[in-house]
């Protein structure tokens, strides 16, 4: 190793000879070896523009080869903030360099953008050993697994060309083998279900037992060949709370967008929702677009702040008003009749969709898996339903607890019969029925998840 650094510092060879001594290095390319040797010589500093984006990855393959992880870690800085479709294609590179830092990198983006990168064509283009360890992966965040499932049999219909066979179902089971297995179809419900037992990849035998096993109570005495734990929270969770109706007419321009809510019960609140980019004649419709957008759930209770953040690049195309969920990097914890500002804050000037006639008070119904039927929402107090049957949110303007238009300090009531606020005896508990909030804006959904307890709750009633 160490002549090899000579030869390139053109030192000649110990016997005094002119003739410079050649060393061949075949498994690296002459950019990657060349950007080494600069670090190293340079004192471990380089110009990032001095790696060429073409030789990236070999520069890492040569930095673990010669055990200098801090080019290793350069470069991985360098490839930046990867699209799922890149860090798909590059997990089989990251495993062929030995690259430990890449392949974590790359596993971040797919276990939080996971309905991207599964639905991307770099996904059909992976090993079968590839796409079991991404399967088999807990930390994988889909909207629902029935996006495990379709990105499963797309590339089961891919490999079965690559290997010149007919794209039946038993020909798909056979390319997949082992890894049909790690489609986790006792986390689905029954309508999710439903979809899978239509097709024919499923046995009968195999569709019986599990819709017995989805639609009964007692399921410890049913074996199964399948993964039985769901997969972590999601970005898109099962659960999820709307405080629009309908789009506004009227576009949305500010940067920063907040709203207060409080639950009458624990959850777990794993991103908040934004509406598109609109399109213009600088942006058509139909062109992508991407900003960094930071989201914010904080709450102020006895003189203690909690504040979970986290810093999101959002895609989309210019003209889809779809909401886009963006994801915390880990569920947050929210406490029942405590108020709590959901916030996001987007890093550049854009004129976005705006949700309208917003919703004061919403419940929603849940049902035994965790999931929910049609949420019930209203200004007014909404139909009753038991407590432990429903999530319920109320949003608000402002802090329930704090400063309410110039008045002093303190928790406040809005008063119909006023037209405004007034303060509220500080003995009172907060409001649960909302006491007005944005009627047209941002941040139109707010995703979620219940504790087992809660699901146990709804089941034992």
């Amino acid at each position: 190793m160490m002549k090899t650094f000579c030869v390139i510092g053109n030192s000649r060879r110990d016997n005094g000879l002119d003739e410079v001594l050649s060393i061949d290095v075949n498994d690296i390319c002459y950019d990657a070896f060349f950007c080494l040797i600069c670090f190293l010589y340079s004192d471990f500093k380089i110009n990032l523009g001095d790696i060429p984006e073409s030789a990236i990855l070999d520069t890492v393959y040569a930095a673990r080869k010669y055990t200098v992880p801090q080019l290793e870690t350069l470069c991985v800085k360098l490839l930046g903030d990867l699209s799922p479709s890149r860090a798909i294609s590059l997990l089989e590179q990251a495993q062929k360099f030995g690259s430990t830092e890449l392949l974590d990198r790359c596993f971040e983006i797919i276990d939080n953008r996971t309905d991207e990168a599964l639905s991307s064509d770099s996904f059909l283009l992976l090993k079968k050993q590839t796409i079991q360890m991404v399967l088999e992966r807990s930390e994988l965040t889909p909207s629902d697994e029935l996006i495990v499932y379709r990105a499963t049999l797309a590339w089961a219909e891919a490999e079965c060309n690559r290997q010149c066979i007919a794209e039946t179902d038993s020909n798909k089971r056979k390319v997949l083998g082992d890894v049909f297995n790690e489609i986790r179809f006792p986390t689905m419900t029954i309508e999710e279900f439903g979809e899978v037992a239509n097709g024919n990849i499923l046995t009968d035998n195999e569709i019986g037992i599990l819709f017995r096993y989805l639609s009964s109570t007692v399921r410890s005495t049913l074996k199964l060949p399948f993964v039985t734990t769901e997969r972590r929270c999601s970005g898109r969770s099962k659960l999820v709370v709307k405080r629009f109706m309908m789009l506004s007419k009227n576009t949305w321009k500010k940067q920063r967008n907040s709203i207060w809510f409080i639950v009458n019960r624990e959850i777990l609140v794993s991103a908040l929702g934004i509406y598109g980019i609109i399109s213009n004649e600088k942006n058509p419709e139909g062109a992508e677009w991407e900003t960094t957008v930071e989201i914010e759930l904080s709450c102020s209770q006895s003189n203690n702040i909690m504040k979970e953040e986290a810093q999101v690049i959002a895609h989309g195309t210019y003209g889809d008003p779809r909401v886009i969920p963006l994801r915390f990097k880990r569920p947050v914890r929210v406490l029942p009749y405590i108020p709590y500002k959901a916030s996001v804050a987007f890093q550049e000037e854009v004129e976005t969709y705006a949700g309208g006639n917003g919703a004061e008070d919403v419940r929603l119904p849940v049902g035994i898996s965790g999931t929910s039927t049609e949420q019930i929402s209203g200004s007014a107090s909404p139909a009753p339903v038991a407590d432990s049957a429903s999530v319920h949110f109320a949003f608000h303007n402002d802090d329930p607890f704090g400063i309410r238009r110039g008045m002093t300090r303190g928790p406040a009531v809005f008063a119909n019969a006023i037209g405004g606020f007034y303060n509220r005896p500080a003995s009172r508990a907060p409001p649960l029925i909302s006491e007005g909030c944005l009627y047209e804006g941002q941040l139109p959904e707010i995703y979620f998840s219940i504790s087992n307890a809660i699901k146990k709750e709804v089941k034992d009633n």
